[in-house]
């Protein structure tokens, strides 16, 4: 008797442990675009890091970049074949937070990786795995510092 409430608890404890990741079901968008922001979020960390998780940027940077990219809008989205699929050696994360004064200034565009904490100038060896570009004084305000081998 032992050993069944052993086992028993044993498949209770191994059953709970075990989570399986759900996404929501894509939401048809106002030009009939399925596109599950979760899902784009979760996927696609440096676009939640340049330009928040709400719905609403998310989607706009799918409609503007993300496509041509080859970033899937939802879980079990089409793969993009590749002729229609542009090159990602410059992707185009930007950050939208520019005021109208802000857009009448020179900007300088510096590029940011995936995983990093510096800015980079655009042959920087260290952009060989991922390169978003971003303006320089939206990098700094982000706390980004210069890299030491391009700046």
């Amino acid at each position: 008797m032992k050993k069944k409430i052993t086992a028993l608890c044993l498949m209770i404890l191994l059953t709970l442990s075990y989570s399986i990741s759900a996404f929501a079901a894509p939401k048809t968008m106002s030009d009939g675009q399925l596109f599950d922001a979760e899902y784009y979020a979760d996927n696609n960390p440096d676009v939640v890091k340049a330009l928040g998780s709400t719905e609403e940027a998310l989607y706009k940077h799918y409609i503007e970049h993300g496509k041509a990219e080859g970033r899937l809008p939802y879980a079990d989205a089409p793969k993009p074949s590749s002729s229609t699929k542009t090159s990602t050696s410059a992707p185009a994360v930007t950050n939208n937070r520019a005021s109208s004064a802000n857009q009448n200034k020179t900007t300088t565009t510096v590029y940011i990786t995936n995983t990093g904490s510096k800015y980079h100038n655009a042959g920087c060896r260290y952009l060989k795995n991922s390169k978003i570009a971003i303006d320089l004084a939206d990098a700094k305000e982000q706390g980004y510092e210069p890299c030491k081998v391009c700046h």
